[in-house]
């Protein structure tokens, strides 16, 4: 059921349709600089959708600040740079056609200073100068792909990735960097726990072992540079680790949307992700299955943060069914059902699936899909997609406030060298959360602070 969000989303459109559509300009683009800056439009969609932008104009402006530093040292002052942070709790960073790069917020959090995250930028913008990400544009989803599968979008060649560590500390130590920063970042990425679930898709990368070589060679015997520690935690003081239960967290048997104002009864028995682990992206859309697989329902914000393009989708999608408006909530919603006819009959795990839809504008300003499907009953109706569908926007009721609270990135000066429990002990976080404690600010859990030093503590 790890597929359920693709199978969902096969809901959206039907064989002739997909989920993400060019504008009319991509499709008639002329010249290989229209094309791609029409792919690099919908790689940008695909991925906010997905992912979501963070939201906090602060860092952002603070990240773009150090990307453009770096960025102006590549020699590419024909591109228009474009840094997203991403609010997902993974550690990850991409680049794009046309200068957009991407870092998510879990890769903020595990950093330590404003050197490792220009060598970090850095990296992903020589991706850009040296033309390795030209060959996306080949992997844009077809008529017949009805997901963003990062695994193989962004896979690179390790070739590509062992000139974009060289071309990327060159870059930061001509911005005026410490050229070490990709070497502490590399090492802080790649802790023990931290990493292990990665995709599949980050062996492309050299073994850690020679890009910590590589890295070496290209900073010098004798670096030198802004560190930007304490810039670095200023700026990223406030910032959520981890899931955030205000994008939805199932609580006593309801899934809760606090952002969007709202929850629902989740069916009784039902499966869904487990909890975030340290490293693991997390994506805004919410799934849920039932035991036998036969029901599915996706829950995903359709204007979070930006642009439409999925809302248009199901939109389209919906005006050929007929379609009501409603009050779910309090809030103003329209709902159809995709028709099952013409040809174009839709399959979930197997059977022919009935699919149930419904948008709602929510407390937030954006609006949320919320899709069921059912495959069709041996008597060959689809009763049980009505009557799910009928269970779950039945329960709906509003909500302000999410079941508890993200834990953020709190900033704290240690006067006196103490052990990583002791401070623990001593309100820097809670019990549970010593390990993550000590990723951030790579130490051991039995390790030593030293005195005046600033760490990273969490708390709401």
């Amino acid at each position: 059921m790890k597929q359920l969000a693709l199978v969902l989303l096969v809901a959206c459109g039907a064989r002739d349709h997909h989920v993400y559509r060019l504008p009319s300009a991509c499709q008639d683009a002329d010249d290989a600089a229209e094309a791609e800056a029409c792919g690099a439009w919908l790689l940008d969609e695909m991925m906010t959708a997905q992912l979501g932008v963070y939201e906090d104009p602060a860092l952002e402006r603070y990240v773009r600040r150090v990307g453009e530093r770096v960025a102006a040292e590549s020699g590419r002052d024909d591109v228009d740079w474009t840094f997203r942070i991403l609010d997902d709790p993974g550690v990850q960073a991409w680049a794009a056609p046309a200068g957009f790069v991407y870092v998510t917020r879990g890769l903020l959090a595990f950093l330590d200073s404003e050197a490792e995250l220009a060598a970090v930028l850095g990296h992903e913008v020589a991706h850009v100068a040296a033309g390795h990400t030209e060959e996306l544009l080949h992997r844009l989803p077809e008529p017949s792909m009805r997901d963003l599968d990062l695994a193989t979008l962004f896979q690179l060649h390790r070739d590509d990735e062992a000139q974009a560590d060289q071309l990327g500390v060159q870059y930061a130590a001509a911005a005026g960097y410490d050229p070490s920063g990709l070497q502490r970042a590399l090492a802080a990425l790649h802790q023990p726990g931290l990493m292990e679930d990665a995709p599949s898709w980050s062996d492309r990368h050299p073994p850690l072992a020679a890009r910590l070589s590589l890295a070496a060679r290209a900073a010098g015997p004798d670096p030198d540079g802004r560190h930007g520690r304490r810039r670095y935690l200023e700026a990223v003081a406030g910032l959520v680790v981890g899931r955030d239960p205000r994008r939805g967290v199932v609580a006593e048997g309801r899934f809760v949307h606090a952002a969007a104002g709202l929850s629902f009864a989740m069916p009784e028995g039902w499966e869904h992700p487990e909890d975030w682990e340290p490293g693991q992206l997390h994506t805004q859309w919410f799934r849920a299955w039932s035991a036998d697989e036969s029901m599915g329902l996706l829950f995903l914000p359709l204007t979070h943060a930006r642009g439409s393009v999925l809302e248009a989708a199901i939109e389209a999608e919906m005006e050929r069914a007929p379609t009501r408006e409603r009050r779910i909530a309090g809030y103003r919603a329209v709902e159809g059902s995709l028709p099952v006819d013409d040809g174009k009959e839709l399959h979930f795990n197997g059977g022919v699936a009935a699919v149930r839809m419904l948008i709602v504008h929510a407390r937030d300003g954006h609006r949320y899909g919320l899709m069921v499907a059912a495959n069709r009953t041996e008597d060959g109706s689809h009763g049980d997609a009505d009557a799910l569908y009928r269970a779950i926007t039945e329960s709906f009721r509003r909500e302000r406030r999410p079941p508890t609270r993200a834990r953020r990135i709190r900033p704290r000066a240690i006067e006196a060298a103490t052990r990583v429990d002791e401070l623990i002990r001593d309100g820097c976080a809670r019990s549970d959360e010593a390990t993550l404690v000590a990723l951030l600010n790579e130490l051991e859990a039995e390790s030593v602070v030293p005195a005046e030093r600033t760490i990273k503590c969490l708390a709401p």
